[in-house]
């Protein structure tokens, strides 16, 4: 009973799927994950933050200066009340969940409109007596085509297997492009197929994500995005307030489908 408690929570917040500071955008550019971003995003030091539900918080560091891209994320997920399966078992205990990462990572640019991105990462997951922990790789490419105003990008992320489980992370093949329709106005999708790992039976398969943003006067940015597929998320409404010359604050609002409550993103940065 245990650890199919334990999969079905790792499965459910799959921690390393989910970030505060993913989604946000940085000029034309959405970042989502792929390590060859770093070089292209040039300096970005930020805060973010997301909830849903009644106890679940994450909170994430994200640093990015001259290629070097760091992250810590900690997630804590509430707590929980086991109370035994024998009716007259008087035992009573709280514990909590709790998963962290911490990745750094590395961009090389090919020549001005080429990058190669790698990224290790360390993460860990507990619930009650049991954890998965271990070192996952983030690896991909991103190639701006300045001459038809549009970008492409192509990454793998979280491939690596547990140290303690024998659990193997869920890895994803992921593919996008992005079409720069005017210099204000940017119009993007993403693909995710999950290919490698096991348990994650709730949100397995292939995403499709369409977004969108547009800036006025690099003051105001709003963005959308719309998800299919194999997904919680249905849709996701960012905005993003640019002040004091280079500072930033930035709201994200995900609805997910019926049963799952919707998620804040919150994230307060410089760039």
């Amino acid at each position: 009973m245990g650890t199919i408690a334990f999969l079905a929570l790792f499965s459910w917040y799959s921690f390393f799927k989910i970030s505060p500071f993913h989604g946000n955008y940085k000029g034309n550019l959405l970042v989502d994950g792929n390590p060859a971003q770093f070089r292209s995003l040039e300096e970005i030091a930020a805060v973010s933050g997301s909830f849903w539900d009644q106890d679940t918080r994450i909170a994430e560091l994200s640093g990015v200066f001259k290629g070097v891209g760091f992250n810590f994320l900690f997630y804590n997920f509430g707590n929980f009340r086991y109370a035994g399966f024998i009716p007259d078992d008087e035992t009573n205990l709280n514990f909590s969940a709790f998963a962290y990462k911490i990745g750094l990572g590395y961009s090389l640019a090919f020549d001005k409109n080429l990058y190669f991105g790698i990224s290790p990462q360390y993460q860990r997951f507990e619930y009650y007596n049991q954890y998965a922990e271990g070192f996952t790789m983030n690896v991909g490419l991103l190639h701006y085509i300045t001459r038809y105003r549009f970008y492409y990008e192509i990454f793998l992320k979280d491939f690596g297997l547990s140290s303690s489980e024998d659990y193997n992370f869920p890895g994803t093949f992921n593919a996008g492009v992005g079409f720069i329709l005017r210099p204000n106005t940017v119009v993007n999708y993403l693909y995710c197929k999950e290919i490698a790992g096991d348990g994650d039976f709730i949100a397995k398969g292939v995403i499709h994500r369409l977004g969108g943003v547009y800036s006025y006067k690099n003051m105001l940015i709003p963005s959308f995005a719309l998800y299919l597929g194999d997904d919680l998320r249905l849709f996701n409404l960012g905005l993003k307030f640019n002040f004091l010359k280079n500072a930033f604050l930035s709201y994200n609002f995900t609805l997910r489908k019926s049963g799952f409550s919707p998620v804040h993103n919150f994230t307060v940065g410089v760039e």
